[in-house]
């Protein structure tokens, strides 16, 4: 079901952006009137990018880190597990600074290069978290074998090396 008042089923995105909510990588920004809007048209910040891929990949996780690297990014903000939790995972950096310091930038826009390579380096990072089977019950009669087919999951799993036994 589409959340949004601004997007319709005939535009060329819509399936992808319904994709995105599906998964929770997005859920729009909430209006005043209690609508949500996905603004396709706007511009991305390098806090949404980070949120978003967070949000797919990052399953809530909450950043370990016990220093922030990030001289721009405080505790309180909505992007903040976001930030450091994709840092810790080497799928995002920040921008050095005179001083050894580092920023994020967070409401910089991001350009299609970072999102891009943060994306590259989210999916390297990707080991195997569960197998599916893709038939759920087999009759066998003795003596007869069958070759199981699986689902790998998440199937972009870089390290797919399994091992399970039936």
């Amino acid at each position: 079901e589409n959340p949004f008042t601004d997007i319709e089923e005939s535009q060329w995105y819509y399936k992808a952006v319904m994709w995105a909510v599906e998964n929770n990588v997005t859920s729009g920004i909430k209006q005043a009137d209690g609508t949500y809007i996905f603004q396709p048209e706007a511009t991305c910040t390098r806090a949404q990018a980070a949120q978003f891929i967070y949000n797919l990949l990052g399953e809530s996780a909450a950043a370990e880190m016990e220093e922030n690297p990030f001289t721009d990014i405080e505790e309180n903000t909505w992007y903040y597990n976001a930030v450091l939790w994709g840092y810790e995972e080497g799928i995002i950096s920040g921008i050095a600074q005179p001083g050894g310091t580092f920023m994020y930038a967070p409401e910089d826009f991001v350009t299609r290069a970072q999102v891009v390579k943060m994306i590259s380096c989210a999916y390297e990072k990707a080991s195997v978290e569960g197998i599916a089977l893709t038939e759920t019950e087999i009759s066998l009669v003795r003596g007869e074998q069958i070759q199981l087919d699986y689902v790998l999951n998440p199937s972009y799993a870089e390290n797919k090396k399994v091992r399970w036994t039936s």
